[in-house]
């Protein structure tokens, strides 16, 4: 569990909700982003930020090649069909070029 003495304030919305940081362990730059709302006395830290913060963190040390990696992504969205069906089904398809921005430049 996460103490709040261990995290620091970076903003408090105007519903009072407050966005909070601690230092992360990969690196000297990594941080885990947390919020507070009413009601809610444990800090929380949704998911859906790690991808930002590593993309942001990446873009620091190679801002190039991080906004390759990001136009794939772009270009891997186009190509994903929506469903409205459970379960899903796997869904494949080939893009030229992705594998190839993994190959541990960061």
């Amino acid at each position: 569990m996460v103490k709040e003495k261990n995290l620091v304030l970076v903003h408090t919305t105007k519903m009072g909700e407050k966005i909070m940081v601690k230092k992360g362990k990969l690196g000297k730059w990594d941080f885990r982003v947390y919020y507070i709302k009413d009601g809610i006395k444990i800090p929380r830290s949704p998911k859906h930020s790690h991808l930002t913060i590593d993309l942001y963190i990446k873009h620091g040390k190679n801002p190039t090649l991080t906004m390759k990696m990001v136009e794939k992504f772009r270009e891997l969205l186009d190509l994903i069909k929506p469903i409205d069906f459970f379960p899903p089904k796997f869904q494949f398809f080939k893009t030229k070029g992705f594998i190839g921005l993994f190959n541990g430049n960061y």
